[in-house]
């Protein structure tokens, strides 16, 4: 008697505990599926019965896999396993991105062998479409519903209703196509398209209330489970949205993988072909008429990659190519590839062909009808060749002149015809100089002075060249002519012209001409009659270019004019390219009577010299000490090298004196001179030295009248 009483007991523990166990199960289960569709997007969190739309998507993920998992987007879906597919979330994570990136980047097989003759790797036509896209295409649940869309199961059905009845309800569609409406009862929905779902409500309410005004529209729309397979770069099981279409799908699953086809990718509904979408009709003329809507267990199907050619060279979009069917030709094949671009030569194209899978064979022919036609085969490369980039009937002008450039030949045509007169001559940078010569700014006469000088480069008129190509032997000929009698039109300087000929023209200072055909500009100072800057005539003194100006004034002493020069080697110590003289005074104190003084001084980047003097004009005495710095532009000398050089250093301090007595005898004046140079702080004079004492004796004759 006991020990049954003890065995109900036990019985009726383990029955309440069971209970207890399966709530527990069943409420786990429930804030699971909260956890994993709640949120922002949460589908229930609107509904005035949460839990019991929690147990119901619960017992549709144990029992509908049509269902699936409501999720928060159309091309959301959550991960389970289903047979031997995985479900994969849509969009993809950050890592399926990556190591899409990795795989799009890893060339296939038939990359790497057409690389081994372009030299490169040419990409696979379309496949950088599904290269980061996914973001693009989702979600879908926010577009307009179609008005062919038909409702099914899970979709949400949103009805307002007013007048002798108020009606504010949110229904989800169940297994069986209905939805239930307080006061009015059940209504099956399934298969209603959605221009026709209010008002097959309506007639169903009417039955039961009349005088009522009612909006219907669609929530939340379901979810449908397809399958991508085949060569899909992520093959599985994808729950998306009931709107999505083929395309959405493929773009969501990451597209087909490099060894997939492009041009022959089908949808399968119950064994049957429904639709089979070319990509290239979108890509090329973004035709997508082959997209098709998805229902509930439909396969989409993405076979191998078919026949596939290249083509590189002069064409507007280089690439691999998937052939549709054997009957492409090379006028398909430069037609998927864009054309030509403007620089092809439009004669020939050269074709490699892998011959009965054993070896490979060149061919060439012309892009005529017969070219054109040419069927493509399976492994072939096309190179369309580009022009060659020589003028067949040119010649060029470059140089010293007005408008350098390439020219039209013509026949007879000699060099006076591309260069008719000096104006031809004349450089841009002369006439922009020129017009922006009243925009300097004059600050003293020493820039002022700077101002008057060469406008430009002065034109070599005694020698130019024609350089011409020997098509013979290929060898480069060197004509060369006097410009200026050319311009005048003299026959044998005036050389004939071929097409391809290079005429330069030269400036005197790019190639150095003799002194006496250089121009040479001095400039006058002090008590001369017209004092100014002029240029020298070819061979011209200083005597002469004196008298042609006018001459000295008669204060002029004749014994104290300075002459400079902005280039020299004339100092006892070696100059390259000095500036200037090593002692320079500005100028000669007006009125000097018998035992004046004065002080002179230069400053400069080339020097900084002091002069102290005496000066009696009398009796021709004069005597000059000076001291100061040098430039660094004075040669260097190296104990350690035993050479001069131009070597930077610190300026070397320079000092000395000279002293000097003239003698007049008639109109002739003698002048012996007395000069002592010392150079610190290893400047030298000369080679080894440091100091140089010189003397010299000067004839000099009056300018002046006899």
């Amino acid at each position: 008697m006991v020990g049954n009483v003890v065995a109900n007991k036990l019985i009726s523990i383990s029955r309440s505990v069971s209970v207890l166990l399966f709530s527990f199960m069943l409420l786990m289960s429930t804030a699971v599926m909260a956890i994993q569709i709640g949120g922002a997007d949460d589908p229930c969190a609107s509904t005035s019965d949460p839990k019991s739309c929690y147990k119901t998507m619960a017992a549709g993920l144990s029992g509908s896999p049509g269902l699936g998992s409501t999720t928060s987007g159309s091309n959301q879906i959550k991960a389970n396993d289903t047979g031997s597919l995985p479900q994969i979330s849509v969009p993809p994570q950050a890592a399926p991105q990556q190591q899409d990136q990795s795989q799009q980047t890893s060339p296939s097989e038939f990359q790497t062998f057409i690389a081994t003759s372009v030299g490169s790797i040419l990409p696979k036509y379309g496949y950088n479409l599904f290269v980061d896209v996914p973001d693009t295409f989702a979600p879908l649940d926010n577009i307009p519903v179609t008005p062919d869309y038909l409702i099914g199961p899970g979709d949400e059905v949103v009805i307002k209703g007013w007048g002798q009845v108020d009606i504010d309800v949110r229904a989800v569609v169940n297994r069986n196509g209905e939805i239930s409406i307080p006061k009015v009862g059940v209504i099956n929905v399934a298969g209603i398209r959605s221009q026709e779902l209010q008002s097959h409500i309506k007639a169903s309410i009417g039955k039961v209330f009349r005088h009522f005004e009612l909006n219907v529209s669609l929530g939340r729309l379901r979810t449908i489970q397809v399958f991508v397979v085949g060569q899909a770069k992520r093959p599985g099981v994808y729950t998306v949205s009931s709107l999505s279409t083929l395309v959405n799908t493929l773009f969501a699953s990451g597209g087909p993988s490099l060894t997939g086809s492009l041009r022959h990718i089908q949808v399968k509904r119950d064994g049957k072909l429904v639709t089979e979408l070319d990509l290239y009709d979108l890509l090329l003329s973004g035709d997508k008429s082959k997209d098709a809507a998805l229902l509930p267990g439909d396969v989409i199907y993405i076979p191998p990659v078919g026949q596939q050619v290249a083509i590189y060279g002069s064409i507007k979009n280089p690439a691999i190519y998937e052939l549709k069917d054997d009957k492409t030709t090379l006028a398909d094949l430069l037609a998927l590839a864009g054309g030509m671009t403007p620089t092809a030569a439009g004669q020939k194209v050269l074709l490699e062909r892998i011959q009965d899978r054993k070896v490979r064979q060149v061919e060439e022919f012309p892009l005529d009808n017969d070219g054109l036609s040419r069927p493509m085969k399976d492994g072939d490369l096309v190179k369309v060749f580009p022009i060659e980039p020589r003028f067949d009937n040119a010649v060029t002008l470059r140089g010293n002149v007005a408008t350098p450039g390439r020219y039209p030949w013509k026949e007879d045509m000699r060099v006076k015809d591309l260069i008719p007169n000096m104006d031809s001559l004349i450089i841009p940078g002369y006439w922009l100089k020129q017009n922006q010569s009243d925009r300097v700014k004059i600050v003293g006469e020493v820039q002022l002075q700077s101002e008057i000088k060469r406008a430009t480069a002065e034109i070599n008129l005694d020698y130019a060249t024609v350089e011409r190509l020997n098509k013979v032997d290929l060898t480069s000929k060197l004509l060369t002519f006097n410009l200026g009698k050319a311009i005048e039109g003299k026959g044998d300087q005036n050389l004939l012209l071929q097409p391809g000929d290079t005429i330069t023209i030269f400036s005197k200072d790019d190639i150095q001409v003799p002194i006496a055909d250089r121009s040479v500009y001095v400039r006058l100072e002090g008590e001369v009659v017209n004092a100014g800057v002029y240029k020298t005539l070819p061979g011209e003194t200083l005597r002469q270019v004196l008298t042609r100006v006018g001459g000295l004034t008669p204060n002029a002493y004749l014994y104290g004019a300075e002459y400079m020069q902005t280039y020299t080697d004339s100092f006892p110590w070696n100059v390259t390219k000095y500036v200037g003289s090593g002692y320079r005074n500005w100028s000669y104190p007006q009125g000097f009577t018998n035992g004046g003084r004065w002080i002179g001084s230069s400053f400069g980047g080339d020097a900084r010299i002091l002069t102290l003097g005496w000066l009696d004009a009398a009796a021709s005495r004069e005597l000059k000490v000076y001291f100061g710095e040098t430039s660094t532009a004075l040669g260097s000398y190296d104990p350690n090298t035993n050479a001069t050089g131009n070597l930077i250093g610190p300026h070397g301090r320079l000092s000395g004196f000279s002293a000097k007595q003239s003698f007049n005898m008639h109109a002739w004046a003698i002048t012996p001179e007395l000069d002592y140079i010392h150079l610190a702080d290893g400047q030298s004079i000369g080679v080894n030295k440091t100091r140089d004492i010189s003397a010299a004796v000067t004839f000099s004759r009056s300018l002046g009248p006899d």
